[in-house]
């Protein structure tokens, strides 16, 4: 009814934090308020269910076919593939000698972008806590369709590239947003 004032829609999402949709067109939210991912599909325009992932979740992100959820407490990472999950993802390990940091957002990878509680500061790390890349200020990562690594930053700053090379990564031109 419109009405601001009013109870929520049935169904209604309880504070979105993340999305990813996976190759059988499954929407994947992660729900921060309420502890869960909400799975919905997008050709039938439904909600499919609702996934306990027994933490407080902060991203997801599609990788063939299921979705990686990242949890911030207890700082881990989990799996919802079909109708199964939450399921044991792989280990994550926080970077060692950084301070306190947050596990914020994920990737395929996974690589994972950490902050510090009181922001500004942030870091690029694989699951295992190995540090790729300091990133002050950035906000949010992907690997785009052409394998690259991309992070975001603060409003106004370029968006930050990296591609792998043998074993390592090179760093592109940035991109303007």
């Amino acid at each position: 009814d419109g009405d601001p004032g009013g109870s929520p829609c049935p169904g209604a999402l309880s504070f979105p934090t993340g999305i990813a949709v996976d190759r059988q067109q499954r929407l994947y939210v992660v729900e921060a308020n309420s502890g869960s991912v909400a799975v919905i599909d997008l050709v039938a325009q439904r909600l499919l269910r609702r996934v306990a992932v027994c933490g407080h979740p902060a991203d997801v992100v599609a990788d063939c076919g299921r979705a990686l959820v990242l949890l911030r407490k207890p700082q881990r990472l989990v799996w919802i593939d079909g109708r199964r999950g939450p399921l044991r993802g792989p280990a994550l390990a926080a970077p060692c000698g950084y301070g306190p940091l947050i596990p914020h957002r994920v990737t395929r990878g996974p690589l994972v972008l950490w902050r510090r509680p009181t922001g500004g500061y942030a870091l690029v790390a694989d699951a295992d806590g190995g540090v790729l890349f300091e990133v002050p200020g950035a906000t949010d990562l992907d690997i785009d369709g052409a394998g690259q690594l991309v992070v975001a930053r603060r409003a106004g700053e370029p968006f930050l590239r990296w591609r792998r090379s043998g074993s390592g990564w090179v760093e592109l031109e940035p991109v303007s947003a």
